[in-house]
């Protein structure tokens, strides 16, 4: 026997049929590590945010597989660094509509530094590819979105100057808006809590590397351009000019001659590279080898606070290696 009267059922209908129904939460594909985190900061739990690149894999070189395949094809939005950092994500970015990705090194008034060692052209340059407005790189597809600047001599690594962290977070805030009208105004004003609390991390940095003497000091690869400026800090010297590449004879005796006439005090190699490359360019110098660094986050737990806990480890491990601490 049915336990709910006709007209309870009759009266239940009608209140479904009324009823708006809930739309699914937003499927977001996202590249790196920092990229999800300044997602999730902005979606909070409205949406469903999905980290493609594998846990310690290299965020340049990547090949995703059928599962994640799959998740980008599935996203409502991609949001990725653009093709000058994860290029893997380069032909399925350009299937997508304006409104079905953002490519955040593309975001007008985004700050970038110039590659610290780009003396020569950058298709020259060791270990880096060229990249041009008209993606002269060897694809056969056009975007369907425009570049208005040239990232073929700046350093990618754009989040590590707060100032774009900022502007990404109200940019994704206006996109996620026009995806999900519904929740627009949770997703601006979870922007805005994420820019303060940038501001903050970015206060206590400053605090923190003011207290110290910080002179050059010598990293893995060229990655630091946009943290040494922001934050106002000398020139870091690279030993590879590209993360995926090893440094030539030569480029290691240039190194070398360039760390005798700094004055640096300091060397770091990184989370996802062996520290042997360091610690032989570095022997004999005196220079003090210091933590390992994470221009990525690649070591810190994938979660919404991650953009900010990496830029914080940045300025920590650099201000306790010049404090002369062992």
């Amino acid at each position: 026997m049915n336990p709910f009267p006709p007209r309870f059922l009759f009266s239940a209908a009608l209140l479904l049929l009324a009823a708006p129904v809930g739309a699914a939460p937003l499927r977001i594909a996202t590249d790196i590590p920092v990229t999800a985190s300044i997602a999730r900061q902005v979606t909070g739990d409205l949406a469903q945010v999905e980290l493609l690149l594998d846990r310690a894999a290299d965020p340049h070189d990547f090949q995703l597989r059928p599962s994640q395949v799959r998740a980008l094809e599935n996203a409502d939005l991609l949001v990725w660094m653009g093709p000058e950092l994860t290029g893997w994500l380069d032909r399925a970015a350009a299937q997508r509509g304006e409104e079905a990705q953002l490519a955040l090194l593309d975001v007008a008034g985004v700050e970038l530094r110039a590659l610290t060692d780009d003396d020569s052209p950058a298709a020259e340059r060791e270990g880096v590819e060229a990249h041009t407005d008209d993606h002269d790189n060897g694809h056969d597809h056009d975007h369907d979105h425009d570049h208005d600047h040239d990232h073929g001599s700046q350093d990618p690594h754009g989040w590590l100057n707060p100032e774009n962290g900022r502007l990404w977070f109200a940019t994704l805030a206006d996109q996620l808006a026009r995806l999900d009208p519904q929740n627009g105004e949770a997703y601006r004003r979870n922007a805005v809590a994420a820019q303060a609390r940038l501001d903050a991390t970015e206060t206590e940095i400053r605090s923190l590397l003011a207290s110290q003497e910080i002179g050059p000091f010598v990293t893995f690869h060229d990655a630091y351009g946009n943290f040494t400026a922001a934050f106002g800090l000398p020139d870091a010297i690279a030993i590879t000019l590209g993360d995926a590449s090893a440094p030539s004879a030569a480029r290691l005796s240039e190194v070398r001659d360039r760390i005798a006439a700094s004055g640096a005090s300091c060397a770091f190699s990184e989370t996802n590279q062996p520290a042997r490359m360091i610690e032989t360019v570095i022997d004999g110098t005196g220079l003090k080898l210091g933590p390992p660094l994470s221009p990525a986050g690649l070591d810190l737990p994938d979660d919404a606070a991650l953009y900010n806990q990496m830029l914080l480890q940045l300025g920590q491990h650099i201000a306790a290696c010049h404090d002369g601490e062992d």
